[in-house]
């Protein structure tokens, strides 16, 4: 709050007062406060950990004359619906009488021309206060030579403070801002103009799961993030096998796994922020497809058929069910054999009678060629 500042801020049931020597009143500023829950983006879309109070900042630029600074809570009365009405007096919460002498700060990394390339960054500055009170520090940074800021930490109690880049926005013309607070008046300091190299693109994988198997059309799910451009346009994301090679652009492409080859995929999803800089993530993903049972074969036995097969090729289904029927008559229902098996017998038949036999992978239907053969 500066001399003469017209105040808008709504009006809460707390109030921030400045006082002169005399006790004057010089300025007041309204404010409200209530309970509110944090978001802790859980996958699961659940909430934080439980109520949280929400807390004020309040800055005095260039202060008039004035000797102390109080907050007060009105004074609150119950009534039998049980409702809080606001009373004619109010309680002093805090007083905070002003410094003598304001907080001094100066800042000694990053230096003038130093290039941050590096996953992180340690900005340092020194903080001297003549009265001996507590400093706490608001560290801010701008990406465009000081004309913008955007805070990194407040309420910060020690002489340096260390950022992961990716959280930078990367510019040749960047600054930080440190402001030092007693507790009633502040003094910031700028650093000189240093670089941060651009920070490559953050990818996120959703789909697919890498223990998908199955057929029909596979969503490839992607998200990309940069901290220079936000998030990244779909045309941004290309997908690629390292089986297969190019798959598709976009945040959403669909394949189809029995185009692809079978086996184990590395599925690569890379993005291209505007200058060039790419960002990359991973999945491993198999690709097991159905394929009809080779090398069929029946041997006709006492009441008994006896189907055998070849050992399935790999990466494909290994599970295979049959059907069977007396020739165009009724089909029996599919019955699965064994896992990993390649010989079944299928007993209980009439001798003398010409069925027809069927072998399909569990999954997809994909078949065998009918087999005629008569039990004896």
């Amino acid at each position: 709050m500066s001399p003469g500042a017209r105040l808008e801020t709504p009006t809460g049931n707390y109030t921030f007062e400045l006082l002169d020597a005399e006790r004057n009143l010089l300025r007041s500023l309204s404010f409200g406060t209530y309970d509110f829950h944090v978001d802790d983006f859980n996958q699961d879309d659940t909430w934080g950990d439980g109520p949280k109070s929400e807390w004020w900042t309040v800055l005095v630029v260039d202060p008039p004359d004035w000797a102390s600074f109080r907050i007060l809570e009105p004074a609150t009365t119950g009534e039998a619906d049980g409702s809080l009405e606001t009373g004619p007096s109010s309680t002093v919460l805090t007083e905070v009488p002003r410094s003598a002498n304001p907080p001094e700060v100066s800042i000694t990394a990053p230096t003038a021309g130093q290039v941050v390339a590096g996953e992180e960054v340690t900005f340092s500055w020194i903080g001297a206060d003549a009265d001996g009170d507590a400093l706490y520090y608001t560290v801010a940074y701008s990406s465009d030579g000081g004309a913008n800021y955007e805070i990194i930490a407040v309420n910060y109690d020690s002489n340096s403070l260390t950022v992961g880049r990716v959280w930078l926005a990367g510019s040749s013309m960047s600054k930080i801002k440190v402001t030092a607070s007693d507790g009633t008046m502040v003094t910031s300091a700028e650093s000189a103009v240093f670089t941060v190299n651009s920070n490559p693109p953050q990818v996120f994988i959703h789909s697919p799961d890498p223990d998908f198997t199955g057929t029909g059309a596979l969503l490839l799910d992607a998200t990309a993030y940069d901290t220079e451009d936000h998030r990244l346009d779909d045309s941004a994301i290309q997908w690629t096998s390292d089986i297969d090679g190019y798959l598709g652009t976009g945040s959403n492409v669909w394949i189809y796994p029995e185009e692809l080859s079978p086996g184990m995929h590395l599925l690569t999803a890379t993005a291209t922020d505007s200058s060039g800089v790419t960002g990359s993530a991973e999945v491993v993903w198999t690709n097991i497809i159905p394929r009809p049972p080779t090398g069929v074969s029946a041997v006709a036995g006492d009441q008994s058929i006896t189907i055998s097969w070849d050992e399935p090729a790999p990466y494909s289904v290994a599970v295979y069910q049959y059907r069977y029927r007396p020739a165009s008559e009724t089909w029996t229902d599919w019955t699965t054999v064994a896992a990993g098996a390649t010989v079944h017998t299928i007993t209980g038949l009439t001798n003398g009678t010409t069925y027809e036999v069927v072998l399909q992978t569990q999954t997809d239907a994909a078949s065998s060629m009918g087999i005629l053969i008569t039990p004896s």
